[in-house]
């Protein structure tokens, strides 16, 4: 069984998620792809340590709402290292400890196999504010995306330009949901949840982005669900209202919400 993996990659390094999840999936993977979309925080150099297989964007796609080129491109690419799964991840996702132990992510494949199953995904959990607690509330999606794929032969994935479309070929629309945590860091600090939204009300201002600062619901998350070398401190609950108070200060210095659709201010045009 060959298991090749892909991500696309915008200065995640400087994030803090790029080393993380590389040295996470190469654990998991037999080789791995990555496109970068124009990095300028050292990324590419970061990803070619885990992988020959870099492809590196000239200028950013993701500005131009072409995020499923990206996926294309990947997949493309992948197909030829003739793969019999395919893992298709995010830099700011993880998957908990206990699928890196005693051949796990071999042993759920092989079951797939043996199931007639082609796609899986997982539970998602989303952190929030810090690593140390999740949202319970039914604001975000709790079941990720079609995460892994099997090589069936003819996976396309289609180039609708746009945010948030399909990301996976259309064979793998219907995914048999697997008892295992994707811990999903992408709003796990406030500067990164305040740079989220920024971006999305950037690129697609009729979009309801403001709507996860509201009915947050937290738990603290199961240590037992992280590796070792990532043990987490113990930190209070966040303050939520004072942290939409931030965040929305931030927004408004940034963008003018008069009429109802951000528009971005001629300061932050650099204007």
């Amino acid at each position: 069984m060959k298991i090749v993996g892909m991500a696309q990659i915008y200065n995640e390094r400087k994030l803090g998620h790029l080393e993380r999840a590389l040295k996470h999936y190469s654990r998991l993977c037999d080789d791995m792809v990555v496109l970068d979309d124009a990095s300028t925080d050292g990324s590419v150099d970061l990803a070619r340590q885990y992988t020959n297989n870099v492809i590196v964007n000239s200028e950013n796609n993701w500005d131009k709402n072409a995020e499923t080129t990206n996926k294309a491109l990947l997949l493309a690419k992948v197909l030829t290292l003739d793969p019999d799964w395919i893992v298709s991840f995010d830099a700011d996702e993880l998957f908990e400890k206990k699928v890196l132990r005693n051949n796990f992510f071999r042993n759920m494949l092989k079951w797939a196999e043996t199931s007639g199953v082609h796609s899986l995904c997982f539970d998602w959990l989303q952190l929030w504010l810090e690593d140390n607690w999740y949202r319970i509330d039914n604001v975000l999606g709790k079941v990720s995306p079609p995460r892994v794929w099997r090589n069936i032969g003819n996976l396309k994935i289609d180039t609708v330009p746009g945010l948030h479309k399909r990301l996976w070929p259309v064979q793998m629309d219907n995914p048999t949901k697997i008892n295992v945590r994707l811990l999903h860091y992408s709003s796990s600090s406030e500067d990164k949840l305040y740079g989220k939204i920024s971006n999305y009300l950037r690129l697609h201002p009729q979009g309801n982005y403001l709507a996860p600062l509201d009915g947050t619901v937290l738990e603290e998350v199961d240590y037992a669900w992280f590796e070792d070398d990532n043990v987490l401190e113990r930190k209070p609950q966040p303050d939520l209202r004072a942290v939409k108070d931030r965040i929305m200060q931030r927004l408004h210095e940034e963008f003018s919400f008069d009429g109802g659709r951000p528009q971005l201010k001629a300061m932050a045009l650099g204007q």
